[in-house]
């Protein structure tokens, strides 16, 4: 089954925006949302992403994030954990 790219974006986007309404307070959160954007310097394409950072333990966290990069003739998604 292939994902459309443009779909892929819009259900992370409202995901994220799910998530941001039903955050916790900032005081007894222990998950973070945060956007990146940037530019990969080998190929001068810019990138927009989003990550959720989540704590696990004392002193180990979890940060999945997903990475959009605007190509000229292609599509190219990156997705981590």
């Amino acid at each position: 089954m292939r994902i459309n790219s443009k779909s892929f974006l819009i259900v992370a986007l409202i995901l994220a925006s799910a998530y941001l309404v039903l955050l916790p307070s900032e005081s007894k959160a222990v998950n973070r949302f945060g956007i990146r954007a940037g530019l990969y310097t080998d190929s001068d394409d810019v990138f927009v992403g989003a990550e959720l950072i989540s704590k696990m333990g004392p002193n180990l966290y979890l940060n999945p994030n997903i990475e959009y990069v605007f190509m000229d003739n292609a599509a190219y998604m990156t997705f981590n954990i």
